[in-house]
């Protein structure tokens, strides 16, 4: 380097950040050179010491994730006002949800993934008994049953306690199995394990700060804290933290996370749930909302903006993605996307459904903002339609609720049905929340 000048590196840019780089910084740095990457599509060159992008090709998406909140996409941040026939049905099956519902049981399980995705279940029927059904007697009988299953994993007395790890420093499941709880102790899939616990805390806090205008949950500190180590352990925004690495699952350079862990692999590292990847950073945006924390939202929002992008160029493709090789494209999804390979498959099996669907587990308000109606309608007339009827177990419901996307009609009165089976859901899925999202969508299908 010369006159002090900074030390200039040739780097590849990949596919998204050219979609965003600014005109003048490529003008001056760019080589001309190009380069095919091994899964990410094509790479352009630059000598440079950083990449520059130009904040207004983010603009409308940044505004959009500013205020995108509990509240289901579109509705700006104000619940949906669903027409009494609507509201009836919702609070007739969510008294009966709740009802029915043993949550300490139904949690306890030797798994912090499907332990999460319980809570995060009721929690999603605690905000429609508040927010949508305006039904004190409901909220107030679910909600302590969703504190105290939480309070089960906080005073760290569930089947597998939780361990910090001096080595790694992290949080990780006390097991000497490798492979129980899909690896989470050698830091395998923390991002999605954890937030759905990040999810269920911020809506329990969301729902008592509009019922008397403060959470005393939160105000317990070691609540607050607890929810905060989980968040430390998989995006962690601090560089001077002394007990949890900085964003440990987020790669910012490729622009989503890794769910490999430390396990040995000679494809590197891979991801096969985007939606879980995005449900985890929406966790911490909605978190990041009831504790006040600007800061932490403001990252939150620009990660889930970056992953709109990525997740389009690399993991779900529509007819016009240019990124991946043609042949690819009918696919519609990457299955499991590595640093070396894709393969469209899961790690659970090679079942249509399997593949197509971790890609949109669980369906949340955030996710109109990653998956198009566009590649879900494509999706959907290409691929699923062909098989939703052959399949009869809790995957079904997630076809149909991702529906909703692009068929807000077809999705509702799949779920509205009288004679609808409850064996169609999957264990992180409500019929109450089914309905609610499903009908929010009609709505804003419907221009009201």
């Amino acid at each position: 380097a010369q006159n002090n000048a900074p030390p200039q590196c040739f780097i590849y840019a990949l596919p998204h950040h050219m979609d965003h780089i600014s005109n003048k910084f490529m003008a001056k740095h760019s080589t001309g050179s190009y380069l095919n990457s091994t899964v990410s599509g094509t790479m352009t060159g630059f000598i440079t010491d950083r990449l520059i992008m130009n904040d207004s090709n983010y603009i409308d998406d940044l505004n959009v994730m500013r205020t995108m909140s509990f509240h289901p996409f579109g509705l700006e941040d104000k619940p949906p006002i669903l027409s009494n026939d609507k509201i009836e049905l919702i609070r007739r099956v969510a008294r009966r949800e709740i009802t029915e519902a043993n949550i300490m049981d139904e949690s306890n399980l030797d798994s912090m993934y499907f332990s999460g995705k319980v809570l995060a279940k009721y929690s999603w029927i605690l905000y429609t008994t508040y927010f949508i059904l305006r039904d004190l007697e409901l909220t107030s009988m679910l909600l302590p049953m969703v504190q105290n299953a939480l309070n089960r994993f906080i005073s760290n007395t569930q089947i597998i306690p939780l361990n910090y790890d001096m080595s790694w420093k992290g949080v990780i499941s006390s097991t000497n199995e490798p492979m129980k709880d899909f690896g989470n102790s050698f830091y395998n899939d923390h991002h999605f394990h954890y937030g759905y616990f990040v999810m269920t805390g911020a809506i329990i806090a969301k729902v008592e700060q509009a019922m008397t205008g403060q959470s005393q949950w939160l105000q317990q500190l070691r609540n607050k804290d607890w929810i905060e180590c989980l968040i430390r352990d998989y995006n962690n925004p601090s560089l001077n933290d002394p007990w949890f690495p900085q964003f440990r699952s987020f790669d910012w350079f490729n622009g989503h996370s890794w769910a490999k862990g430390l396990f040995e692999s000679g494809d590197g590292k891979d991801q096969e749930s985007t939606s879980e990847d995005v449900m985890s950073i929406y966790a911490v945006k909605l978190w990041s909302e009831v504790t006040k924390n600007q800061n932490l939202a403001t990252i939150a929002i620009l990660q889930l903006t970056i992953l709109k992008d990525t997740v389009n160029h690399y993991f779900l493709y529509n007819d016009s993605n240019t990124t991946e090789p043609r042949q690819f494209i009918a696919n519609r999804c990457s299955g499991i996307l590595f640093e070396n390979k894709i393969h469209h498959t899961t790690y659970f099996g090679n079942n249509l459904e399997y593949i197509q669907m971790i890609h949109a587990i669980p369906l949340l308000p955030i996710s109109a903002f990653i998956r198009s109606p566009v590649f879900v309608k494509q999706e959907w007339d290409q691929m699923l339609s062909k098989i939703v009827d052959n399949v009869n177990d809790g995957w079904k419901s997630i076809i149909m609720l991702n529906v909703a996307l692009c068929d807000p009609v077809r999705s509702y009165l799949f779920f509205s049905n009288p004679q609808f089976n409850k064996a169609y859901l999957d264990g992180g899925q409500s019929l109450t929340w089914s309905l609610v999202y499903s009908s929010s969508l009609l709505l804003l299908q419907e221009g009201r």
